[in-house]
């Protein structure tokens, strides 16, 4: 750019060489070229239309969002600013996409929350529920992406909402009848019951259970429980009368 277009620039061999006659001499000449103008920040068909202007082609673009520009805005350029190059290079782009910003749906219900999804041109995408008993059921308490996040329209955002459930009833130590009707109130099922011959116990008592009391389980979980048969243990009858032996019987 230091002689105007199409003036000799260099030339082999140089000039006051002694050479023989006929000797080809080499030039280099000054290209016609133009300075690639500086189109950051502009809006996309703006910058275009200074490119043509300035007799350079429109190379590709692509997009990246960043939110330190509005949407369809010039971010950077290749080649930048300020650089000299030939006439009709194609300047390449990166804009800004169209972009929203992801709410905070945490302690929303579910439906508040894809309805906010809704309004910001969001959608809904997997649910995940799970039991932490630390907030109501339907409650969201985590997302992805997370809020504050900048994305495409229709993306898809991710949610985990408390899952239904109940804690588990100490039922130990009460009757079937009992335990039947507590575990219906709790809205559990009563699961399979079996017996165990139990020394010193009282007859019918419920003495241990599965899951344990205190548990937190879904609606509907079966409990299930083990039932006492009072006995006791047979004595040592070798070598006693017969009726040495039904007076040790007695007791059982």
């Amino acid at each position: 750019g230091r002689q105007p277009a199409k003036s000799i620039i260099s030339q082999t061999p140089a000039a006051g060489e002694r050479v023989r006659i006929n000797t080809g001499v080499s030039l280099v000449i000054e290209a016609v070229s133009v300075v690639v103008p500086n189109v950051q920040g502009l809006p996309v068909e703006e910058a275009r239309n200074v490119i043509s202007r300035a007799q350079l082609g429109l190379g590709g673009h692509s997009e990246e969002i960043t939110g330190t520009q509005p949407a369809q805005r010039v971010l950077r350029q290749s080649p930048p600013a300020g650089e000299r190059v030939k006439l009709n290079t194609p300047v390449s782009l990166v804009i800004e996409a169209v972009s929203v910003v992801v709410p905070d749906l945490r302690n929303m219900n579910e439906a508040t929350a894809v309805s906010r999804l809704s309004q910001n041109q969001l959608s809904r995408g997997r649910v995940d529920r799970q039991m932490t008993g630390q907030r109501p059921a339907g409650i969201v308490f985590h997302q992805m992406p997370e809020p504050g996040q900048r994305v495409k329209p229709g993306t898809q955002v991710s949610l985990v909402v408390e899952a239904e459930s109940v804690v588990i009833p100490q039922i130990t130590g009460m009757n079937q009848g009992q335990a039947n009707n507590l575990l219906m109130q709790r809205r559990l099922r009563i699961g399979s019951v079996r017996q165990e011959l139990r020394e010193n116990a009282i007859e019918g008592a419920i003495i241990g259970q599965s899951p344990p009391a205190g548990q937190r389980v879904a609606p509907g979980t079966p409990v299930h429980f083990t039932i006492a048969i009072s006995g006791c243990r047979t004595p040592n009858l070798l070598g006693m009368t017969r009726n040495s032996a039904m007076s040790a019987l007695r007791p059982c």
